[in-house]
């Protein structure tokens, strides 16, 4: 439940390469499919350091391979409540 399909597709991007979010992570532990935003948890530092590392050593390679944008203000992790962007505020 956590992201919903239209904020996945639209804002996201999934599977658009280099135009995907690099925050993305898809929720196994709860139901394949369903994906999750990690720009609000504690995994966002880690996430960012991989992507920095990643530019500085393809600097001179065009690569479209790694998500490397930063789509959205970001959303809490949350396992029972959608979130995204076509969601009202509760």
């Amino acid at each position: 439940m956590p992201l919903t399909r239209l904020h996945v597709i639209n804002v996201c991007k999934l599977g658009k390469k280099h135009q995907e979010c690099r925050y993305l992570e898809e929720d196994d532990a709860l139901q394949p499919g369903t994906y999750q935003c990690l720009k609000l948890s504690p995994h966002r530092k880690i996430i960012d350091e991989e992507v920095e590392s990643y530019q500085r050593r393809h600097r001179q390679k065009k690569s479209d391979d790694v998500p490397i944008a930063d789509n959205c203000k970001g959303y809490p992790v949350l396992r029972h409540k959608n979130v995204g962007y076509d969601q009202k505020n509760a």
